[in-house]
């Protein structure tokens, strides 16, 4: 199902979260069906499927999110819900429970993509949108954004500073100001990279320029 695009920005947002909603009590019921689960923690859904602790923990989150966005990043991919498929399928869990998941992850899939434009983008926005928001997940943006400018420019330092001192002019309505720049430990990471310094510049109140530093 993809959504027109011109409906994607007022009705995408509700339609992927009743998606998600759906998703999640397919989850509780098909994990309520195994024998043997005393719980939904990841280690009671691991004992009782006999899977990898991991995906217990990604299907113990999608039963326990209490935004339906907060659990977009904690889907499993094709071969994880196979896996839990042939796992609740081989400990008698009924078939319309375990289709049930199968067809809820296809359809939050499908919806996320159309509504977002692709997986990537689907996991960003929710992410965005879940009111429990994960700090480590803003952290590793910030990680990504910082090792991408290293590529793109070549160049890598420490820390980069800058300060700036104001202070009235002796005479008139304008100020004095100071400015220090620079980079502690900057290095070059490609051979032929080059790091443009640009100077400051001072506009009067007509948009000239009447000094540049």
């Amino acid at each position: 199902m993809r959504l027109p695009r011109e409906d994607r920005a007022a009705d995408g947002t509700p339609a992927v979260r009743l998606a998600l909603l759906d998703l999640k009590l397919a989850v509780q019921q098909l994990l309520t069906a195994v024998p043997g689960l005393g719980g939904f923690r990841p280690v009671d859904v691991q004992g009782a499927l006999g899977i990898h602790l991991k995906l217990a923990w990604k299907l113990s989150h999608l039963a326990h999110a209490g935004d339906p966005f907060d659990a977009v990043r904690h889907l499993p991919g094709e071969l994880a819900g196979s896996i839990v498929s042939n796992a609740a399928r081989q400990r008698g869990v009924p078939e319309d429970r375990i289709i049930a998941v199968a067809r809820a992850l296809n359809q939050v899939q499908e919806l996320g993509i159309a509504w977002a434009g692709s997986k990537r983008a689907f996991g960003l926005l929710s992410a965005n949108l879940a009111s429990n928001a994960d700090g480590r997940f803003a952290v590793e943006r910030r990680k990504e954004l910082f090792n991408g400018g290293m590529h793109v420019w070549g160049m890598r330092a420490q820390t980069s500073f800058r300060v700036d001192i104001l202070h009235p002019a002796a005479k008139g309505s304008s100020v004095d100001c100071l400015t220090v720049r620079g980079f502690v430990e900057l290095e070059r990471l490609r051979h032929d990279a080059t790091w443009l310094l640009d100077g400051p510049a001072v506009y009067n109140d007509h948009g000239t320029m009447s000094a540049r530093c």
